[in-house]
């Protein structure tokens, strides 16, 4: 006959909590418990009941387990393996964390305690937003006068702006006149000569582009290139004043002479 025992299946033991038994061992019930901290392991019953072990080793030396506390946005979620410095041999505590905005990282436990890191990088970055424009004690309007006379506006629509999204006012005011961007090759010449004047009326649109070489079919595809670009219709014109020409000239061709 089979020895009696208790059932301590979803008994908390200290840090422990029983998952289920595990096997008989000596002739004592052996359960698998899990401590706080996330580490699993087999406990002897008796030892459960007695109080003999509180959890796997983690509130030894009076530390205690970080799982479930906050730390600014971190949530301690279970321990990690420690890492050991390869130099002194010292010993850190690990700990899977989660943060508010749901990114998971292991971080150090000296770095929780201390406040070192308070979140994956998410809050820098709200404060970041939060002093940048208008609302940066530092603001000036968003204008900047380079040091060769243009000046730079902060838009943040116009196509490919980086950031701080400086952009040449000059640039931005013919693209919005085009109602496109500026196209690789093209410049925006100022007429009377003053960088900072950026009517749209004192600004002129040059294209610097050129083709490569100096092969006649170089020239000719860069040339009905730019006319598509800037004039489409003069090749559709030229087009037809070629064929009208064709047909001309096909009517008024010499006819043959047939020799008897």
């Amino acid at each position: 006959m089979k020895g009696r025992f208790t059932d301590l299946t979803g008994r908390k033991c200290g840090h422990w909590s029983v998952l289920s038994r595990a096997s008989t061992k000596w002739r004592a019930a052996v359960w698998l418990c899990r401590c706080v901290c996330g580490i699993e392991r087999t406990v002897g019953g008796a030892i459960l009941d007695k109080g003999l072990s509180k959890s796997c080793g983690c509130m030894a030396k009076g530390r205690e387990t970080k799982v479930g506390r906050v730390y600014n946005r971190w949530t301690v979620l279970s321990k990690a393996k420690s890492k050991i410095k390869s130099k002194s041999k010292t010993k850190f505590s690990m700990w899977l964390c989660r943060c508010e905005c749901g990114v998971q990282r292991i971080v150090m436990g000296t770095s929780l305690e201390g406040g070192h890191t308070k979140s994956c990088g998410c809050l820098k970055v709200e404060q970041m937003r939060q002093r940048i424009g208008a609302k940066n004690p530092r603001w000036k309007g968003g204008i900047k006068i380079t040091h060769d006379g243009y000046v730079k506006i902060r838009n943040m629509d116009y196509p490919g702006a980086k950031f701080p999204n400086m952009t040449a006012e000059h640039i931005i005011v013919m693209a919005r006149s085009l109602n496109r961007p500026m196209w690789p090759g093209e410049t925006v010449h100022h007429k009377n000569g003053v960088r900072s004047d950026n009517r749209l009326e004192n600004l002129e649109l040059w294209s610097s582009n050129h083709p490569a070489g100096q092969r006649v079919l170089d020239k000719v595809a860069w040339a009905k290139q730019l006319l598509q670009n800037y004039e489409p219709t003069a090749l559709v014109a030229k087009a037809q004043e070629f064929t009208v020409f064709t047909l001309t000239e096909y009517a008024n061709r010499p006819q043959a002479v047939e020799v008897a």
